[in-house]
């Protein structure tokens, strides 16, 4: 277990590493220039003192060696939009987009495995029709226009609940079921059909056939075998949600990292897409890694080498 976390660990590193040199490179080959935007209508003086303080005045690969020495100290560097550190700047934005993914993914198993459970005991069923039909249906809304009816009709025509921000736990109701709508639908489909494959096998045939009660059986035999493609989907759509959210946090005027990025893109603020890049590349691979390690309890048969 300890060779395969430290080996883990290090293809994390290298991936970052990859991930933010082709950010580096690829934004300054888009077009506009940074020191022109934060400069305004100003003078060319005006731009070359922005671009002094940007850093940008600095052959290429000078400007590549300063940001990974300032990587492996942590510093970011000043974001050129906020005039303050990009990792301050981040820290500030992670409580939101944490809530928002919390709350998605709280959502996405509480609702989702049950769903597919209930579908699995009872196939060909009305509940299994209507589930599926529920599904089909979330799987066919994008998200954000869902975002904008629950906007429309809880905030506008009801007035229940609060259509921008971050203040609480009532503010994250909307954006976190817009968020978690879709993956909710995933992981019922990808519940129901692993189900479906453990019932089938002859060891649960056996335990029923003993006299074991059949939520026993389906449980703690049947279900805890089938959790193994939920817990990956659950990893992969964990990642997805960290770049996912982007457009409902928009949508919602939700201050998370998210929002950040757009202001960060429309400004041509080099320092913190570069910032955000690392924690959406490092974030998605520290998930997937837990969720690996989650076999292991799951499935006491899988050992790590």
């Amino acid at each position: 277990m300890f060779k395969f976390i430290v080996f883990r660990i290090l293809s994390v590193l290298v991936t970052v590493y990859i991930a933010m040199t082709t950010v580096f490179f690829g934004i300054r080959l888009a077009p506009g220039d940074p020191a022109q935007l934060l400069a305004g209508q100003q003078t060319q003086e005006d731009v070359k003192r922005a671009r002094q303080f940007l850093g940008l005045d600095a052959p290429i690969y000078i400007q590549y060696l300063k940001f990974l020495r300032g990587v492996i100290r942590g510093d970011l560097g000043v974001s050129a939009l906020t005039r303050r550190s990009v990792s301050e700047e981040i820290v500030r934005c992670i409580p939101a987009t944490f809530t928002l993914l919390a709350a998605s993914m709280v959502l996405t198993a509480v609702l989702g495995v049950p769903a597919g459970v209930v579908c699995a005991l009872m196939p060909g069923t009305v509940w299994d029709f209507l589930i599926m039909l529920l599904v089909v249906g979330a799987l066919s809304v994008p998200n954000f226009w869902l975002g904008m009816l629950m906007i429309e009709l809880f905030s506008v025509r009801l007035g229940w609940l609060p259509s921008f921000g971050f203040s609480g736990l009532k503010t994250a109701i909307m954006p976190a079921i817009a968020v978690a709508a879709r993956q909710v639908a995933v992981t019922t489909r990808m519940t129901r059909v692993s189900m479906l494959e453990v019932l089938g096998e002859d060891y649960l045939k056996v335990a029923l056939a003993k006299g074991l009660g059949t939520w026993s059986v389906v449980l703690k035999h049947g279900l805890r075998n089938a959790l193994l493609p939920v817990i990956t989907s659950l990893g992969l759509q964990a990642g997805f949600l960290l770049g996912g959210s982007i457009v409902i946090e928009v949508l919602f005027a939700w201050p998370g990292i998210g929002q950040l990025l757009i202001n960060a893109i429309t400004m041509r603020d080099y320092n913190l897409i570069q910032g955000i890049t690392i924690v959406y590349v490092g974030g998605f691979l520290l998930i997937m890694l837990f969720m690996d390690l989650c076999y292991a309890l799951v499935d006491p048969r899988i050992h790590y080498e």
